[in-house]
């Protein structure tokens, strides 16, 4: 049996050529016949939208700067979409080239055009590069350079590389000296990212990408980045493949020896995290006239709410377990189990636990630190991705926290580096020595380079940390229920230990 014929690919009538005037008919086709079936195949769309008509909210012409090209940004509205918020795509038009893709034929007075996405192409990259050069705008778009961008040395021709394996972002390295960045999901509201880079980059933070410049559109209340270009940082890969690549090879030498694992390598490697997150902690602790970065002490109000807060957190994390439990292994059901029977004490517990951030420095924080959001150099560390944790809401990721926030979200994802390297050990008694070598390390490392991060009192400042982790845990769990079931028992465990030992402290 031969198989089935390929769809006939849609044609689409324009006013121009070249350009992207679609006609009103063309447009109807583009939301009811070509978007969805695009979008159905891209990893950042809701899947939940999958197959749905979408509507074409705006479409902005970009700067011309490809012969034969036309680029416009193409905002669209989905079905079930949080109010507010925009898809992003960028549509080009090719007159003179077929794309490596096409969407769709473009057709105006018998000529022949051809319609794709361009958001990891160099006529787009060429495009938003001489937007914020020019410092361009149109309507509520807004190119805003910064002062590095002046200085930007770029190959000729132009060398445009796609990062592949991103699943809410689109991101392409612009000749080994730039990312930049195109966001998927805009959501009404200032991008953490954006103005915590930018605020790194002017105060002389160089162990984060240096912001070089973002689109944003100019609403109200703030404006949004729709783009964003970072100075490109030289690398060889992120600090969680690296710890599994070495946390294998120590195991598998160990098991070769007969003896104890050698962790040097990963203590160097978390003492450098530690050592550049107490410096970026010290630089966002400095007094700032920018308000929104301006250091507060917690007062007796905050804790009220912080407390409320992480009591909210631990509940959505037992409801979500709730209908897991008949499918989760006994060892983790008897401790989702044992969490829940614990509630009225746990409440208890983060009622105390937050009286040890009276008085204490709230800050600006990165806000979703594990070890995926460290590129790691032959001697050194660079800390990227500052959008905060993806489930919480704009306002919790652009609040002031305790710097222990990121300290606990580090040492959580040490958590889970040995829970994945125990699938593939098979000396577990080998691999606990694991956390007593890289754990200690970080904090060590962290506290000499920030010892403002908390009092010297070591009951309150392990109270601080313990709060961290508890409120990580629990988030961890909302978060693998919905994305990653199969991973639920690292958190699951995770929290149960936390307890366990709390509980064994009193």
């Amino acid at each position: 049996m031969s198989p089935p014929a390929a769809a006939p690919i849609p044609v689409l009538g324009v006013q121009t050529a070249p350009g992207l005037a679609l006609t009103p008919q063309a447009c109807a086709q583009l939301e009811t016949e070509v978007l969805p079936v695009f979008l159905a195949t891209r990893r950042w769309f809701p899947q939940d939208r999958d197959g749905l008509p979408v509507r074409v909210a705006a479409l902005t012409p970009l700067p011309d700067t490809t012969p034969g090209v036309s680029l416009v940004l193409a905002e669209l509205e989905t079905p079930g979409a949080p109010e507010g918020e925009r898809i992003l795509l960028v549509l080009s038009a090719s007159w003179e080239t077929l794309p490596e893709a096409p969407l769709a034929r473009l057709a105006f007075a018998g000529r022949e055009g051809w319609l794709a996405e361009a958001a990891d192409t160099t006529a787009f990259t060429q495009a938003m590069l001489a937007a914020l050069r020019a410092t361009w705008r149109a309507g509520q778009l807004r190119a805003v350079p910064e002062a590095g961008l002046a200085s930007l040395a770029l190959p000729d021709p132009l060398a445009v590389q796609p990062i592949r394996g991103e699943q809410s972002n689109s991101s392409v390295v612009v000749g080994k000296a730039a990312v930049l960045k195109l966001i998927r999901r805009v959501a009404p509201g200032v991008s953490p990212e954006t103005e915590m880079t930018r605020h790194l980059t002017r105060a002389g933070f160089t162990h984060a990408p240096a912001l070089l410049g973002a689109l944003q559109q100019d609403l109200t209340p703030g404006p949004r980045t729709l783009a964003v270009l970072h100075a490109y940082v030289p690398n060889h890969g992120d600090a969680w493949g690296w710890t599994l690549a070495q946390g294998e090879a120590a195991l598998r030498a160990a098991r070769q020896s007969g003896q104890p694992p050698d962790w040097t390598p990963l203590q160097r490697m978390t003492a450098r995290i530690g050592q550049r997150l107490g410096e970026m902690h010290a630089v966002l602790a400095r007094p700032s006239e920018d308000a929104r970065f301006a250091p507060e002490p917690a007062s007796a109000r905050h804790l009220s709410s912080r407390a409320t807060q992480v009591q909210d957190t631990l509940a959505r994390a037992l409801a979500a377990l709730a209908p897991r439990l008949a499918d989760m292994p006994a060892r983790e059901r008897e401790a989702a189990q044992w969490l829940v029977a614990r509630r009225s004490w746990l409440d208890a517990h983060i009622q105390a636990l937050c009286q040890a951030e009276l008085g204490q420095t709230r800050i600006r924080v990165h806000g979703d630190f594990h070890l995926g959001q460290v590129l790691l150099s032959p001697d050194d560390a660079t800390l990227i991705d500052f959008e905060g944790e993806p489930a919480n809401p704009l306002s919790v990721r652009r609040a002031r926290h305790s710097p222990y926030k990121d300290v606990a979200g580090l040492l959580r994802s040490l958590d889970y580096a040995a829970a994945m390297l125990s699938r593939q050990a098979a000396d577990l008694a080998a691999l606990a020595t694991f956390h007593a070598a890289t754990a200690p390390a970080f904090l060590d490392a962290y506290h000499h380079a920030h010892p403002d991060a908390g009092c010297q009192d070591a009951g309150r400042r392990a109270a601080l940390l313990d709060l961290g982790l508890l409120e990580k845990a629990a988030y961890e769990i909302v978060y693998e229920c919905a994305h990653r079931p199969d991973w639920i028992n690292i958190p699951v465990n995770g929290l149960a230990r936390l307890v366990q030992a709390a509980e064994g402290r009193q």
